[in-house]
């Protein structure tokens, strides 16, 4: 990648936060499927599990690269349909890392998931993102887009730190798409079409 790895690391710190609470609300979605009737809702103890473990969390699916949005439901399905406690779920990356059959398993499962920018896809030098963004506009003169990727790469080309800064909705979408490209070739994806605005990025926190 052309943007440094300080540079990345400096953006995932500045999400983090936000990072946790996708985490925490992802796994919580899944430990309370096929909830048996009447019983409460399942959420995460924040005291037994804090801020600090759910750092460690997103870390190591950094350092992996993984989603949890997609390590979370394999590991339910790993353990019988039943979802593990949040500490295997720490380890899951790392497990997975050195476990070829693992690895295959989930990459059959999140097939239909991978990593991508859509619509700014291919954009890979400054004349083909302006003309991207001014296709995008004249199909969609009056509709603002609605899907993370496609509102984060209009904002970002927009150079609209004030929402990716600032805006709770902005810095959610980020973070969105920051633990997506943490999978696959989503890092270099974006590096290739977005670097310069990237490094702008970070320029501002």
């Amino acid at each position: 990648m052309s943007i440094s790895a300080e540079t990345i690391t400096k953006i995932y710190q500045a999400y983090l936060p936000e990072m946790i609470e996708i985490v925490i609300d992802t796994y919580e979605h899944y430990r309370n499927l096929k909830l048996p009737k009447g019983h409460t809702p399942y959420s995460v103890n924040r005291k037994r599990f804090n801020d600090d473990f759910w750092k460690e969390v997103v870390n190591e699916h950094i350092k992996h690269r993984y989603n949890p949005k997609h390590t979370i439901p394999f590991g339910r399905r790993m353990c019988g349909g039943q979802m593990p406690w949040p500490d295997l779920i720490c380890k899951l990356p790392g497990l997975i890392a050195i476990e070829d059959r693992w690895q295959n398993r989930l990459r059959t499962a999140m097939a239909s998931d991978q990593f991508t920018l859509g619509h700014f896809n291919s954009c890979d030098t400054p004349q083909k993102l302006g003309a991207a963004i001014e296709l995008w506009n004249n199909r969609n003169p009056e509709i603002t887009p609605t899907d993370d990727t496609s509102i984060f790469c209009i904002e970002l080309a927009s150079r609209n730190w004030q929402f990716l800064l600032e805006d709770p909705d902005g810095r959610r979408i980020t973070a969105h798409i920051l633990l997506s490209a943490t999978e696959q070739d989503g890092l270099e994806q974006l590096d290739k079409v977005f670097g310069d605005y990237l490094q702008e990025l970070s320029d501002q926190l």
